[in-house]
């Protein structure tokens, strides 16, 4: 009978401790962000059979490039209405957008509303028998602030700037 009491006597010890370490272990992965760095692509400063360029034909714009008139003219149309890049420069203005809307979560916020009501009450519906105008004025300011405990708002901002980055 000794041993038992002594057994049921250790054993909310044990319990409290497991408890601690399962709420330590829940709250170091809740706060875990890691910052996320794309690793470096390997790639090489010449290829295979490549002769030794004297200058970046990226350095050359397209009309000197293109000598021929029917191509320019082939290149300037394509450039005039192709949608695709339209889409892709809204999809990046979007991504833009949807940046500050992220960014500003991280900021604190201000709110203001100011209203003012007229009203007249005719002679006879009034209780002093005269007609009655009344007005009122109303306005309310509220502040707000939101801690960046566990790391969710710059998370979602980072976020947002990888999705500027895959469509750039």
């Amino acid at each position: 009978m000794d041993q038992i009491k002594s057994v049921s006597a250790a054993a909310p010890g044990r319990g409290g401790g497991a408890v601690l370490v399962a709420v330590s272990l829940i709250l170091a992965g809740c706060a875990s962000t890691a910052s996320f760095a794309p690793p470096p692509l390997p790639t090489p400063q010449t290829f295979s059979g490549q002769p030794e360029a004297k200058g970046s034909v990226g350095a050359v714009g397209w009309r000197d490039f293109f000598q021929d008139p029917q191509l320019r003219g082939l290149i300037e149309t394509a450039l005039a209405d192709n949608r695709d890049v339209r889409i892709a420069a809204a999809r990046l203005d979007e991504a833009r957008a949807a940046l500050r809307i992220e960014s500003a979560a991280l900021y604190p916020s201000l709110d203001g509303v100011a209203t003012s009501t007229r009203g007249r009450t005719p002679a006879d519906l009034s209780i002093t028998g005269r007609a009655e105008t009344g007005s009122e004025y109303r306005s309310v300011l509220s502040a707000g602030w939101e801690i960046d405990f566990w790391g969710r708002l710059r998370a979602s901002r980072q976020a947002a700037l990888q999705t500027i980055s895959g469509h750039r």
